[in-house]
């Protein structure tokens, strides 16, 4: 259950660092390379500092997307150095670091990040799933909890918290997140999955049967999915001879 929850913070981390302000678009590498040139060209038409750094911030997605990590780096750093409150090439910064395994690093570009603009949703929700990644759990519960006292309405929030909550043993706190994630949006497989295994794994195996009842008639081909079934359908069997 635990292997399983790691996998998907590191899924989480990516989406959330690599969803926000740093994408670009498929493109040939000779015609980004090309599109290098031009903006180098225009960093150097201006002495403008800002209108410097928003080139470099450019300049950077393209080295990242031809997997330069250093002149990525180097690029967002001059960036910010012209521009001390440009918070989105701080943020690229972070998912450079985490993607390149360097989580500390990012946790400092994220907190950075926060101090200028503490209701930052997208520094905040990162940075819990770092501290997550990196066993603080208690940190990742406090940026969960600011998320949620302002926005009770994201199923995602629900469902991110619910992982924190079972490392940290509270199950009973994370199988109600994790009904209020799937309240919230119904359709989503991961939530139940996530819920039927907790239940599962915790002995309230009528309840995760029945998750995983749900799970199983839409994708009835899906191992996974009916190894845990049968587990539940067990469990309730060895359960039944102690009533």
């Amino acid at each position: 259950m635990m292997k399983g929850i790691s996998m998907i913070l590191v899924f989480l981390i990516g989406l959330l660092m690599g969803s926000h302000s740093f994408g670009l678009h498929q493109d040939s590498a000779e015609s980004v390379r090309i599109e290098i040139e031009n903006q180098t060209k225009r960093f150097y038409s201006t002495s403008n500092s800002k209108e410097r750094a928003y080139v470099l911030f450019e300049r950077a997605k393209l080295y990242n997307y031809l997997g330069d990590t250093d002149r990525t780096i180097h690029d967002l750093t001059s960036a910010i150095q012209l521009y001390p409150s440009f918070i989105d090439a701080y943020y690229a910064r972070g998912s450079v670091f985490n993607n390149a395994g360097l989580p500390e690093k990012a946790l400092e570009d994220l907190d950075i990040i926060l101090r200028m603009a503490p209701n930052h949703e997208h520094a905040l929700r990162t940075r819990a799933a770092v501290y997550m990644a990196l066993e603080q759990y208690q940190l990742a519960l406090e940026d969960m909890n600011k998320l949620l006292s302002r926005n009770d309405r994201i199923g995602d929030l629900f469902y991110q918290r619910s992982l924190i909550l079972m490392h940290i043993g509270n199950f009973d706190e994370a199988i109600f997140d994790l009904a209020r994630a799937i309240q919230l949006n119904p359709d989503n497989g991961q939530f139940l999955l996530t819920r039927g295994s907790l239940l599962l794994k915790i002995g309230r195996f009528s309840e995760a049967k029945a998750d995983l009842e749900m799970l199983h008639a839409a994708m009835p081909d899906n191992v996974e999915i009916s190894t845990l079934l049968k587990m539940a359908e067990a469990g309730i069997l060895y359960q039944a001879q102690f009533e």
